[in-house]
């Protein structure tokens, strides 16, 4: 019988205990079928799935930045933020 596992990664990057010997199981496996390193196939693995935390986030982000598929205005407050990042306003939603 199987468990449903929550995988609980925090924005540092570090990892709970149950999502760690998940990826190590996880990884563990894919090595074995694919025939590869276990370590290789580990950070392989980590690096697949931060980039897909990235991207998410990212999407999440744009999302947030329109409202029913309409740009949302900057406040005053946000242009303080775009300046303090030196962000291009050229991308921004205006």
């Amino acid at each position: 019988m199987s468990r449903v596992r929550e995988i609980v990664l925090s924005a540092s990057g570090s990892m709970a205990v149950e999502a760690t010997h998940f990826y190590k199981r996880l990884a563990s496996r894919l090595a074995e079928k694919w025939d590869e390193a276990y370590s290789s196939t580990l950070a392989w693995l980590r690096c697949k799935i931060s980039f897909s935390l990235l991207r998410s986030a990212i999407q999440s982000l744009r999302s947030a930045w329109s409202c029913n598929g309409h740009p949302v205005k900057p406040s005053a407050g946000l242009s303080v933020v775009h300046a303090e990042a030196k962000i291009d306003s050229a991308h921004l939603c205006t």
